[in-house]
């Protein structure tokens, strides 16, 4: 990880924009993060679905068996791949109905 950051942004790693587990999590809307059982971030992922439920964030986090970072790429050969599209976009759609229910 440490070449990616050096040619990513280079003396950036902290910023919360680059890595929100370093944001104030408090006060966000529910988060869904869905992860790759094979994805080198995996780790940092469940970290910060526990800091973001220690928030008080309503957080789901799915780890997809044998997947990589970058799975979404391959919505086009892997069907599991548009089921998680679908039902991420399910889910938006719900999160955003509520929202518009408030006054």
């Amino acid at each position: 990880m440490s070449a990616y950051w050096a040619t990513y942004l280079v003396n950036d790693e902290d910023d919360w924009r680059v890595q929100p587990i370093n944001a104030d999590l408090v006060g966000l809307p529910p988060v869904r993060l869905v992860v790759g059982e094979l994805d080198p971030l995996l780790d940092e992922n469940r970290e910060l679905a526990d800091r973001l439920e220690s928030a008080g964030v309503a957080t789901q986090l799915q780890v997809l068996a044998n997947m990589t970072h970058g799975f979404v790429r391959f919505n086009e050969v892997a069907p599991v791949v548009r089921d998680v599209i679908a039902a991420q976009g399910s889910a938006l759609r719900k999160a955003l109905s509520v929202q518009a229910n408030f006054p």
